[in-house]
């Protein structure tokens, strides 16, 4: 009994044939460690209210990195809820609930050319409005919780940076702005 021969790819055969050729030609790009520095800016009109840098630790071209930055608080968030008590009575409860605030950053980076860096950034950003910033009224009295997502992809150089997204908030006008910088490491 004769076996059915088994076509390979003609890539494949090429590939057998070169022996270690193919892969000298396609090497792994090299590994370089990275500064990148999220700074996210806040303005009321042209006044700048506050800038926070962030500084992450990335390396591009390792297929198993990326760099991730987690900071936040739970805040307490009150409910009001009614129960009967021992006579049948409705009264009231206070009980909370805790929601995370905070910031979340996540960054890839891979080599583009020689001197350039692709970099994958995404944000996430939430925080409790303060009596200040909000009307009380309109909200009854409640905490207001504001958010800022924010995913982008760009190339940068090293000391390169680039302001990649502004935003306004709808309640205050205040403008969000995210900055990006790329330091290579030696």
């Amino acid at each position: 009994m004769t076996r059915p021969i088994k076509r390979l790819p003609i890539a494949v055969l090429l590939m057998l044939a070169s022996g270690s050729d193919a892969l000298a030609q396609n090497p792994e790009p090299e590994v370089v460690p990275l500064h990148v520095q999220v700074t996210i800016s806040r303005y009321q009109e042209a006044e700048l209210i506050s800038s926070l840098p962030y500084m992450l630790s990335a390396t591009a071209n390792d297929r198993f990195s990326s760099c991730s930055l987690r900071m936040g608080a739970d805040v307490p968030v009150p409910t009001i809820s009614m129960v009967f008590n021992q006579a049948g009575e409705e009264t009231p409860r206070r009980s909370f609930n805790y929601r995370n605030v905070g910031t979340n950053i996540d960054c890839q980076a891979t080599t583009v050319s020689d001197d350039r860096y692709q970099l994958l950034v995404n944000i996430e950003e939430s925080s409790v409005y303060g009596d200040d910033q909000t009307p009380t009224d309109a909200f009854g009295g409640q905490p207001v919780f504001r958010s800022f997502q924010s995913s982008n992809t760009m190339i940068l150089r090293d000391g390169q940076s680039r302001q990649y997204t502004a935003a306004a908030d709808r309640i205050t006008g205040e403008s969000i702005r995210v900055d990006v910088t790329l330091t290579v490491l030696e």
